[in-house]
C-alpha cells in the first residue's frame, strides 16, 4: 500500500484523488513534499486515513487545494476536527470542505464541528454533507 500511495502522489499532472482504505487508517505514512514541476491537487476525498497522512498530503497539496472532502465514519465523528489542526497545514487555495458523516444520527454533534472547522479556516466555506444537502461528486 506505501508504494501505491508515493506512486499516486509523484503523479505530476493529478488534479483529484479519493483515498479510501482502513489499512491507511493504522499505516501512519506520512508524504513527501511534492516532486519540482508537479501541479499538484485540486481536489480531495480522504476516507479512513491517518492524521498523519491527512497532514502530509495537506501540506504536499497546501498551495493547489481547493476542495477537500473529509468523510467520517460516525455521527460524532471519529476524526476529532481540533486535532487536524488544518490551519497549520498552510492551505492558501482552499475554498470549501465538505464534511461527510451520518450526522442524521446525532444532530447535536455538527453544529459544533462546523464551527471548530470555520474557526480553523474562516476564508473557507465548511459545510456538513447531510446537513446543507451537498450532493455527492461522482468521482
Amino acid at each position: 500500500m506505501p508504494s501505491h500511495m508515493l506512486a499516486i502522489h509523484a503523479m505530476p499532472r493529478l488534479k483529484r484523488l479519493q483515498i479510501m482504505g482502513a489499512g491507511l487508517r493504522t499505516m501512519g505514512l506520512v508524504l513527501p513534499e511534492l516532486p519540482p514541476g508537479h501541479c499538484g491537487l485540486q481536489w480531495l476525498r480522504v476516507d479512513a486515513v491517518s492524521g498523519d497522512t491527512l497532514k502530509s498530503l495537506l501540506r504536499a497539496h497546501a498551495a493547489s487545494l481547493v476542495e477537500l472532502h473529509l468523510v467520517a465514519a460516525s455521527a460524532t465523528g471519529d476524526r476529532d476536527i481540533e486535532s487536524l489542526a488544518l490551519k497549520k497545514c498552510g492551505l492558501p487555495a482552499l475554498r470549501r470542505v465538505v464534511l461527510e458523516k451520518a450526522c442524521y444520527l446525532n444532530r447535536g454533534v455538527c453544529p459544533e464541528q462546523l464551527a471548530a472547522m470555520r474557526r480553523m479556516l474562516p476564508d473557507t466555506q465548511v459545510l456538513c454533507q447531510s446537513c446543507d444537502n451537498v450532493e455527492r461528486e461522482p468521482f
